[in-house]
Order: structure tokens, then sequence, then C-alpha cells
């Protein structure tokens, strides 16, 4: 799913659900961002950071176990603004609302939690490291973070039309 928050100014995010193998009751969320302190290193880029041993670009995703509402917290960046909103494409490649994941009623933060209509099955069911990968494949690998051409909105796009 693509999912959006509109704490600081609306920010976008991949957030794929996936289970531990043997464990499904335990799921995890894998939860990909990009922003204004983003650089997606090319292939040359990680090679060389590979062959010299020193990591110069800090770009990764995060995993969360079994919590959605932790999932939804890491695109907030403020306490005040906490709605958490999930989007899919339609069949037009209209981006639509598919409902409130993360919710501040008075100031208590409730996750409504992610249902069945909020999620889209991966063409090709994928483990962590492939989607990870995924990553290093988007239109926005090797390119600073501007605000109207390379920003979180087409990461997330990018990300999910790969997944």
């Amino acid at each position: 799913a693509v999912v959006s928050t509109q704490s600081t100014g609306e920010h976008w995010a991949f957030v794929a659900q996936g289970y531990f193998p043997g464990m499904v009751d335990m799921s995890a969320y894998f939860v990909a961002q990009y922003n204004s302190d983003s650089y997606i290193p090319t292939a040359a880029e990680r090679q060389e950071e590979k062959r010299k041993g020193v990591k110069k670009y800090h770009f990764a995703a995060d995993l969360v176990e079994n919590n959605k509402r932790h999932a939804a917290l890491l695109l907030c960046t403020t306490k005040s603004k906490t709605n958490v909103w999930v989007y899919l494409p339609d069949s037009s490649q209209q981006w639509i609302n598919k409902g409130d994941i993360l919710i501040d009623p008075d100031g208590q933060l409730v996750s409504g939690g992610f249902n069945a209509s909020q999620w889209e099955s991966m063409r090709t069911p994928r483990k962590l490291g492939e989607l990870n990968e995924l990553m290093y494949q988007t239109n926005l690998v090797g390119k600073k973070y501007t605000a109207g051409e390379n920003n979180c909105q087409m990461f997330a796009k990018s990300l999910f039309g790969l997944a």
C-alpha cells in the first residue's frame, strides 16, 4: 500500500505487509520512505561503498514486527496531525484514499487497523531482501530530493509500481 500523512505537509511512503515463514499470526511491515535527507545511491556508488568498506549513503527501509500502529507512526514527524491514510491506484491509475489507519481523537493515538480493502497483492511474492533491492530500482536512484520532481510521493508510487 502507499500511505500518507499530513504531519508537516503531505508525506507519502510505501508499506508492505508480510508474514514470517511458518508464523502466519506474526506479521511484519516493511516501511520505505524518501525525504529531503534521502539519497538513493546508484549501483556504481553501492559497489564503491562495498569495495572501500565504508558506508557513505545511509538509505534504508524500516521493518516493524506485528505492530501496524508503529508502522504508521514512522511516517509522522510531529505529535500533532497524526492522521495516516492509505492510497491505492484505481483502474485509471488515479490514487484513491482507501481510509484511515491511524487517527488522533482527542490527542489519543488509535490505530484503525489495516483491512483487506487497503492492500493490493504484489504481482510476485517478495522476500524482505527483494523488497529492499527494489528501492534501488526506483526512478529516484542517483537523484537528490526536490519538492517538485524527486519527492516522497514519486518514490512511493515508483516502488509500488515495481512491487
